[in-house]
This record gives C-alpha cells, structure tokens and sequence, in this order.
C-alpha cells in the first residue's frame, strides 16, 4: 500500500507518487492491462498477415462485420480501462476492492460511463475540427469525468461539471500532466505501429519474423506503460481533489475572518 497524498503535490512529487502507485497496483491490475494490449496488438497482427480487409477499403465495404469488430474493440476496452482507474483509485487500504468488485461497480454504471465517453467523444471532435483552442480547453478540462463517475454516485452531466469546476482552476497544470505524457505515448505508440512499413523489401520469413516482433514489442509497451498513465491520472485527480478541499477551506477562514473584522 502506499500512503495516498493528502494536500496538493508539486510536479516532481506527482510523478514519484505515480510510479509508486503503479509498481503498487500492478499486481492487481496486470490481467487488465494484458487483455488492453491484446485487443490492440490482434487486430494488428491479423492486418499485417493479410487476414483483414486493405485500409483502403476497409470502411468501404458493405460488410459491416468490420464495424460490429472496431464496436466490440471499443466497448471492451472502456470497461477495461474503467476497471483499472476503479483499481488505481481505490488502492488505499480503507477501500480497496478486488477486480470483481471493480468489475460488479463497472458494469452496473456502464450506461452512464458509454453515453458520457460518447458525448466527450462528440465535444472533442466538434472542438478540435471546428474550434481548435476551445476543443484543447474543453478536452482538459472535461478529462477527468470518468473516474470522476466511478467514485460518485453523480450522473454522466454531474461528472462533466465537477471535472471542469476541479481542472479549470488549475488548467494549464493539467494539460501539462495530461498532454505530455498522452502525446509522448502516442508517438512511441504510432512509430511502432508503423514501423512494419518499412520492411517490405524483406524476404516473407523476414517480414514476419519483424512484423511478430514489432506486435511483441507493442504488446509489452501497452502491458507496462498503460497502467502507469492510468494510475498517473488516478493521482491527479487525488491532486485536484485536495486543492480544492484546501482552496473552499481557506475561502471559509477568510470569510469568517472578514464577518469578525465587520463585527469589531
């Protein structure tokens, strides 16, 4: 167990506090994070071995097994992710729940956790491809709706106001501990997704001896980074949540402090 921060932590305290977590709450969420890597890394490897469809034609197609699989991907993989925030932000020892109760708290708010994931999925891309600096602004700060959802008993809307009322305050923080390490893991994530490009002049032992090694490398790199970056934004929110505890309190000392300075 490690003991969870009960005031507000500066960069360097955030980040150590992180990796403790994460080598912490590995051990419970590492099936998790192994199944997450394997929904990316098969699709992949069904790609490149010539089991699926051209990229050129994949969407194109009056086939909608294609669609019901990327549906499928998607919906197990939000209820993966949300299980390990669950994880990562229960670790304390007062509360802390086994994968099937995480599982159990998961399933039964999945309508609220679909439609809200949904509708931030809508906000981004309205945001982005429309109003790019609003969409940055609004990604930020509506980030932390999910496992706002998993700690409360508050709605999808509830969630997305709570988060936006913690980030904004503290926004430009925030996008610095969410764009960082979000933009570094997709680089590294896409450099190695396509790096297969690049060995077609091989002979086809070669090619898929370089192309199984690629999808292992991938797999590794999702197994052990991606529970780190959830476990990372699971001790922000912890952050966020503590500096405003101590901002309302200090707002009431000053207030009381003022109502005593106008009664003298």
């Amino acid at each position: 167990m490690i003991p969870i921060p009960q005031e507000g932590l500066s960069f360097s305290q955030l980040f150590s506090h992180s990796f403790r977590l994460w080598r912490v709450a590995f051990s419970k969420v590492w099936i998790i994070s192994l199944l997450l890597a394997l929904l990316n890394v098969i699709p992949f490897m069904l790609f490149k071995s010539g089991m699926g469809t051209m990229h050129e034609t994949f969407f194109l197609q009056r086939d909608f097994a294609p669609w019901f699989a990327l549906i499928i991907q998607f919906l197990l993989s939000l209820i993966l992710v949300s299980v390990m925030y669950h994880q990562m932000l229960l670790v304390d020892s007062y509360h802390e729940t086994s994968l099937g109760g995480s599982f159990k708290v998961v399933l039964k708010k999945f309508h609220h956790i679909l439609i809200a994931s949904l509708l931030f999925a809508i906000i981004s891309f309205v945001g982005f491809f429309c109003l790019l600096f609003p969409g940055i602004f609004l990604w930020v700060a509506l980030y932390f709706f999910l496992p706002l959802l998993l700690i409360t008993p508050e709605n999808s809307i509830s969630c997305f106001m709570e988060s936006f009322y913690l980030v904004v305050p503290h926004w430009w923080r925030s996008a610095v501990v969410v764009y960082i390490p979000m933009i570094l893991f997709e680089t590294i994530w896409i450099s190695l997704k396509h790096a297969s490009w690049s060995i077609y002049f091989l002979s086809p032992a070669s090619t898929l001896f370089w192309n199984v090694g690629i999808a292992l490398l991938i797999l590794a790199f999702l197994f052990v980074v991606t529970p780190w970056i959830i476990g990372l934004f699971s001790m922000y929110l912890m952050d966020l949540l503590n500096r405003h505890h101590e901002e309302t309190e200090a707002k009431k000392i000053l207030t009381q402090s003022s109502k005593a300075d106008n009664l003298a």
